[in-house]
């Protein structure tokens, strides 16, 4: 039995629909966990699964020989779940809120504010429930499920994404499928599979986890791009070069 730590965001649902429902992988095959970016990363350094969704920040560098191919959560317009928040226009931002279940937004936070928006601030790290200190000259790095809920109470909204985009011309990588250890080939390819299947099926998947709306699957239609092809790992290495410099 391999062990799979994988985001328990609206924006996994298809994989996580297809690696329990699928029935390409048997419920003897694998250990699901679903949890938040932040502990990925951990499950990914201690080793806690064998099978991770690695979120893009938690490494420094590129390395092939440690990726599940095919799959991934990318961005090739507004991915509209990785948000900076606030009250007032950017130029008047002194301080940002960190999300405390992010690793890689916050390094694509610091990558633009530092090469595309020539801005220094004062960061702040964060625990549950922060969003109410949004005010003022304080904005508020929020990701997931909570962007998209808290979408309106703000008035000034920045895509992460989209401007990663504006300033580089190439997608975003947030997170994508890894191993910690060898995996057997057999297994390895019907966890493939089970994947595609889910991609296949994101109705379905919010139907199961969530509750079916058009907003929600517009989002998985058009805001998150899943093929994790050549584009997007050329995106992924620019991001890896452009955080050494900070």
């Amino acid at each position: 039995m391999n062990r799979i730590a994988a985001v328990s965001y609206i924006n996994t649902y298809p994989f996580i629909y297809g690696i329990e429902y699928s029935g390409i992988l048997s419920h003897q095959e694998f250990h699901l966990n679903k949890i938040y970016p932040s502990l990925c990363s951990k499950a990914f350094h201690h080793k806690e699964a064998e099978v991770v969704l690695m979120p893009s920040g938690t490494i420094s560098n590129f390395d092939e020989t440690i990726i599940i191919p095919g799959f991934c959560i990318g961005a090739t317009q507004n991915v509209k779940s990785v948000m900076l928040f606030s009250q007032e226009p950017l130029e008047n931002i002194k301080t940002i809120l960190l999300d405390y279940q992010s690793t890689t937004s916050i390094k694509l936070l610091k990558i633009l504010l530092h090469y595309f928006w020539n801005k220094h601030v004062n960061f702040i790290e964060t625990q549950s429930e922060f969003e109410q200190k949004i005010k003022g000259s304080t904005a508020g790095l929020i990701i997931g499920d909570r962007a998209l809920n808290l979408e309106h109470k703000f008035l000034y909204k920045i895509d992460l994404a989209q401007e990663w985009i504006a300033f580089t011309k190439l997608p975003f990588v947030f997170a994508y499928w890894v191993k910690t250890c060898p995996l057997n080939e057999l297994w390895t390819q019907k966890f493939i599979d089970a994947l595609k299947w889910g991609i296949e099926h994101k109705k379905e998947s919010l139907v199961k986890y969530s509750s079916f709306n058009e907003t929600l699957y517009h989002y998985l239609n058009h805001n998150i791009s899943f093929i994790f092809d050549e584009k997007k790992i050329e995106g992924l290495k620019a991001f890896y070069k452009l955080s050494k410099g900070l």
